[in-house]
């Protein structure tokens, strides 16, 4: 009767050890999922989204639809202006004045504020393209660019005011205007900045750092002049009258003709920015290789390898 009883005890015993095992393959299948592989679509999802939108198709539409919004709706709003418009003479503010340009003005601040907007991905482009060369000048460069396209936005929602103050100030448009130009020329020449370092690992950035130096210098050295010599009669009242009368008829006089200027210049700086920049992991490959072939270890290796055949 007792060998029975141990054989069912026995029996049991291993039914349990089954039932043990089978639940522990159980709890190691249903573990828990970690909350990092939840975020994984919606960071597929980003990356995904910035992959198509830095693009260099979808960047060309970008830089048409920013040629259109600009100068087509300024170009409109000139056109139904009062009075004669000659841009080398007058301010883009002018085509937003209340006063000057009372029923259209509306057209010219809604084209320059979509302007704005379409140039905000060009901002982190820049920074992911400029970043394999110079990382930190590539981010300071990408936020001048976002503080001047927010102050443009600014500056087109805040009309010129002539007879009423705003916020107790008399020139709050003007500011935002030359905030926005100045914070645009820095970004600019940030990136020039980048462009030039990486001159010598990268053949893009070679052709790339002198047109950029072009379309940013030559504006800026125009206006610096300009303001030297404004600043000079000011100073000197002998010499404001031989200085206006010999520069009174000259576009170069005007701060007209060096906004206009200014807006074609960063139009070409993100035309070149699209157009003769590579692809950003083709920059990166080359930058990498550029690097690994100048450093001592890599040279050395290959030339032990080329001993050793």
């Amino acid at each position: 009767m007792d060998a029975p009883k141990r054989i069912h005890r026995f029996n049991d015993m291993l039914k349990s050890e089954n039932t043990q095992s089978e639940n522990e393959d159980c709890r190691v299948e249903q573990k828990p999922v970690n909350s990092t592989q939840l975020q994984l679509p919606g960071i597929f999802l980003d990356a995904s989204f910035l992959a198509m939108l830095y693009r260099k198709s979808t960047l060309a539409v970008l830089l048409a639809l920013i040629f259109l919004s600009f100068f087509g709706t300024l170009t409109v709003s000139a056109w139904m202006f009062p009075q004669n418009y000659d841009w080398r003479y007058r301010v883009i503010s002018n085509l937003l004045s209340p006063r000057d340009n009372p029923d259209h003005y509306c057209v010219a601040a809604s084209g320059l504020t979509l302007t704005a907007l379409l140039m905000l991905p060009f901002a982190g482009y820049l920074q992911r393209q400029l970043g394999v060369i110079a990382p930190r000048m590539a981010a300071v460069a990408a936020g001048a660019f976002t503080t001047g396209i927010i102050a443009l936005i600014c500056a087109s929602f805040v009309v010129p005011q002539h007879t009423h103050d705003m916020f107790g100030f008399r020139r709050v448009h003007e500011f935002l205007g030359r905030s926005a130009a100045g914070f645009l020329a820095f970004g600019m020449l940030s990136s020039c900045w980048c462009a030039w370092k990486g001159r010598e690992r990268s053949s893009f950035a070679a052709g790339l750092c002198w047109v950029w130096f072009v379309v940013t210098l030559l504006p800026l050295s125009g206006v610096f002049v300009s303001e030297c010599l404004l600043i000079l009669t000011r100073l000197e009242p002998s010499w404001a009258t031989p200085v206006r009368g010999l520069l009174r008829h000259s576009v170069f006089w005007h701060l007209g003709f060096w906004e206009w200027t200014g807006a074609a210049a960063v139009f070409a700086f993100l035309s070149a920015a699209v157009f003769l920049m590579p692809s950003s992991e083709e920059s990166q490959s080359e930058t990498e290789s550029a690097v690994l072939g100048s450093s001592p270890l890599t040279s050395f290796t290959l030339q032990e390898s080329a001993d050793k055949t």
